[in-house]
């Protein structure tokens, strides 16, 4: 058996570590049940003060001097509130200049991560859920006179029966006092004014901190993040926020002065306390009941989806990323680059005032669409779209040519701005289409996204095939790059296009494309590879019944032995078998963007 952590506890699991400590899960031997044990360093403290050796500070008999470590006594307090919102302290000791705070385990995910990774599924209920619950505890602790200091989404923790906890109630001012950051150990983003200040601090403070947490629940990014404790505070005083109202569906216009009221950066000019900040706003937000349900489905379904396969008696630790973020940001950028290298080239090959490469405008205007899909990949992914929407103006298809333009902007705007994999997920087909495997688009889509951003970026692959199709492939499986690369002088875009729309094959693989991004998506979510196999078979099947049930339609009853030995055919069995092979290495977790920067 390994060395037990104060003699008690056995080390299972790390559960993640970040600004001035740790966290480990542990396994009570004595009481025999898990444990979380955040550890802080207490090496600056150690400097100055003489700390016992070893101990429990909460319930040996012996007495401690609660000024060997600063902070202490608000912590000591803090650990004897008894709220169902407030995460339990079981005891906190100090060991070798270590102190140990032993919680509650939690079996469920952060708040932090939850924006992190599945924004998206907030709603107007779950944000009530969050905030009834967060104000619940807050009211609880400043009733025994106790400051939280550090609310931030990774201090919110949701169980699997979908409550909500807040933990490390009284440890900001420690940590603060200790040496480990000034501002008592804040957080940049949820700290207002005064805190970064270093001024006396009331329960005003607490306040701000819930009402940034619920700005980032409504609005989908904390718009008070800098790089710097110097900075932060001009950006609150500078800060353009986005009605609350706006941001999402569900919230009336009068949370628009409630929430600005507690944000503003005079504490004499927010509520009075925090249950004024909440009385008001329960009227605003949705069912807090509701919330909770809807947590609990969530967070039952992230756990499912976790390696049951352990020899400690815990779960295994949530970690949604695989790759570093670096690793993931390059992949995102050359994938970009290709994708809107290629449709600009097409764009700009077929434009006649453009055709010569030689031309200075040509090149500039291509290698600048390539660069931007580089840096910012969204607004690359726009451009070029945009560019192949002119393209069809400049060969007389109009309609075409306005349906692209405005499709884009909406799928701009609505999906691929939000997020690097939204963007490229979009913008797929042109590369998969272009070597004839456009099924591969609804099938990554479903593979690498949550079920409605697949079910939404496949419609828009779907009508980037039927657009390009019109280059004379007539298909929507694919436009094929080294034939149709070029408009020529026999290709009538238009009615390409329109002779591929009445093709009855066309509306059969159509609905068929969707619903297999929705299937993939639903059975990869689980994240189980036998599931994804099973999705890949169910879909390819579908495609396939979909095609020669097309052909039949037609009455092309020649073509179906066709359909059976065909391009068609080798074009979706190539799709399934490369999706097949990516989920034989792995499912990945639905990892959208949302930075969180701690100080």
């Amino acid at each position: 058996m390994s060395e037990l952590l104060l003699d008690r506890y056995e080390v299972v699991a790390e559960a993640g570590s970040g600004g001035f400590a740790s966290v480990v899960v542990a396994y009570d031997t004595r009481i025999r049940r898990l444990v979380a044990i955040k550890c802080l360093p207490l090496d600056s403290v150690a400097d100055n003060h003489t700390l016992p050796e070893q101990g429990s500070i909460l319930t040996d008999e012996s007495e401690y001097d609660i000024t060997a470590i600063p902070g202490l006594d608000e912590a000591r307090t803090a650990a004897l509130l008894n709220n169902p919102h407030i995460v339990q302290v079981y005891d906190f000791e100090v060991q070798n200049a270590t102190a140990y705070l032993i919680l509650e385990y939690i079996d469920g995910m952060s708040l932090g991560d939850m924006l992190k990774y599945y924004n998206q599924e907030i709603d107007a209920d779950i944000i009530a859920a969050v905030f009834d619950g967060v104000s619940r505890a807050l009211k609880a602790a400043h009733a025994k006179g106790v400051l939280h200091l550090d609310i931030k989404p990774d201090n919110v923790l949701i169980d699997q029966q979908g409550q909500v906890k807040v933990v490390d109630f009284g440890l900001a001012r420690l940590a603060g006092d200790a040496g480990y950051g000034s501002a008592a150990g804040g957080t940049i983003g949820y700290m207002p004014p005064e805190q970064m200040r270093q001024e006396d601090l009331d329960e005003r403070c607490d306040e701000w901190a819930l009402a940034s947490l619920t700005y980032e629940l409504i609005a989908g990014a904390n718009p008070f993040l800098a790089p710097t404790l110097e900075k932060a505070e001009d950006v609150i005083y500078d800060a353009e926020l986005v009605l609350p109202s706006l941001c999402r569906e569900g919230f009336d216009e009068s949370i628009d002065d409630i929430m600005f009221c507690a944000l503003d950066p005079d504490r004499e000019e927010r509520y009075d306390s925090v249950s004024d900040f909440a009385r008001e706003m329960k009227q605003c937000l949705g069912s807090p009941k509701k919330g909770v349900k809807k947590l609990a489905e969530l967070v039952g379904n992230v756990l499912d989806e976790e390696d049951d396969d352990t020899t400690a008696p815990v779960a295994a630790v949530y970690e949604p990323h695989e790759l570093s973020d670096r690793a993931y940001g390059a992949i995102m950028r050359v994938s970009s680059a290709l994708f809107v290298a290629l449709t600009a080239f097409l764009a700009l090959s077929n434009i006649e005032v453009l055709t010569e490469w030689s031309l200075p405008v040509t090149v500039g205007l291509g290698v600048l669409m390539v660069a931007l899909g580089a840096v910012i990949p969204h607004l690359g992914a726009l451009v070029s779209l945009e560019a192949l929407g002119i393209m069809f103006f400049a060969n007389e298809a109009p309609l075409p040519g306005v349906l692209m333009v405005v499709e884009a902007f909406v799928w701009w705007y609505g999906m691929a701005r939000r997020d690097r994999l939204l963007s490229n997920a979009g913008m797929s087909i042109m590369v998969f289409g272009g070597l004839g495997l456009g099924f591969l688009a609804p099938l990554m889509a479903g593979f690498v996204l949550r079920v409605k951003d697949a079910l939404i970026t496949s419609a828009h692959t779907l009508f980037i095939a039927l657009m390009m199709a019109g280059m004379g492939s007539g298909t929507i499986l694919g436009w094929d790059i080294v034939r149709h690369l070029e408009v020529r002088m026999w290709t009538t875009l238009s009615d390409t296009i329109v002779e591929t729309v009445n093709n009855p094959c066309t509306w059969c693989l159509a609905l068929a494309w969707l619903i297999s991004a929705l299937v993939i998506a639903l059975l990869c979510s689980r994240g189980n590879k036998v599931f994804g196999f099973i999705g890949v078979g169910c879909s390819l099947a579908l495609m396939i019944c979909a095609y020669v049930g097309g052909l039949v339609l037609q009455e092309h009853l020649a073509q179906v032995a066709f359909a059976i030995d065909g391009f068609g055919l080798l074009s979706l069995i190539s799709s399934a078998v490369i999706v097949a092979a990516l989920i034989g290495a792995g499912i990945p977790e639905r990892t959208y963007d949302m930075p969180n920067e701690e100080y």
